[in-house]
């Protein structure tokens, strides 16, 4: 999906959240700070959707769901600006991510990530989701699955405590809000097959890998196409459009396992 379509959705779906508009600020303001956001989540979650784990839609959302949830968009948090509220950490905390410094966050980076440009934003947004990827990654939910609730409560989960992988209260709140958000994702018209969950390359057994691959082989013209169905007990495989528009093989299981 264009980073286009994708920011125009997070943008719509941050300007509809009741955020926080700092004196001074208008409503026009703040959506159009919402769709700044939403430009560099969407642009910056790109180069870690490379098809080994969640995709870029996931990621921006996941971002947007912290950022929001961190802030309430606040722009003087963004600006590095005194709250009358929140104390980012003491000061440890930066942008609307609120980023430590860290070993994935270096301090020359941490130290240029306030601030209301478009370089800041994107910087907020660039090394946000790299600390998303890399709690995701630690918690063994990104690589070879797509994200879900689960996935994304722990990710949560470890982002806030800094490795814990054990959600909260807030976490699923959290988590929640993002479901909320990919429900309405332009590309939703891809429904999930009712009693099924889509899975990832790493949930899919030999046995179902194997007939897979017999359905990718015979797809085209002569052979199986878009909409094509092949129950197998309580997997079920799907043929389907997929990235820029290229046909392939999905796999689904039964909820109940």
């Amino acid at each position: 999906m264009k980073t286009v379509v994708i920011a125009a959705w997070l943008a719509a779906e941050l300007a509809h959240l009741p955020g926080s508009r700092a004196p001074g600020e208008t409503r026009q303001e703040y959506v159009d700070r919402a769709g700044q956001i939403a430009t560099a989540l969407a642009e910056e979650a790109t180069p870690f959707a490379n098809g080994s784990g969640w995709t870029s839609t996931e990621l921006a959302a996941a971002g947007a769901v912290i950022w929001y949830s961190e802030t309430l968009l606040d722009k003087r948090i963004q600006a590095g600006e005194q709250h009358p509220v929140w104390n980012q950490d003491h000061g440890l905390a930066r942008c609307g991510m609120q980023l430590h410094s860290s070993g994935i966050v270096p301090q020359d980076v941490w130290a240029r990530l306030v601030g209301q440009g478009a370089d800041s934003t994107h910087l907020c947004a660039q090394y946000g989701l790299r600390v998303i990827v890399a709690q995701a990654r630690q918690c063994g939910v990104f690589s070879g699955v797509r994200a879900d609730r689960n996935r994304v409560a722990k990710t949560f989960a470890s982002y806030a405590s800094g490795g814990k992988c054990v959600p909260g209260d807030r976490d699923w709140k959290r988590a929640d809000l993002w479901l909320k958000m990919m429900a309405k994702r332009p590309d939703h018209e891809k429904k999930v097959l009712p009693g099924y969950r889509r899975v990832g390359p790493a949930e899919v057994p030999p046995s179902v890998k194997k007939e897979a691959d017999i359905v990718v082989a015979n797809l085209g013209p002569g052979g199986y196409t878009t909409g094509a169905k092949f129950p197998m007990d309580k997997w079920m495989l799907l043929v389907e459009k997929h990235a820029e528009g290229k046909v392939g093989v999905s796999v689904f299981v039964k909820e109940n396992m």
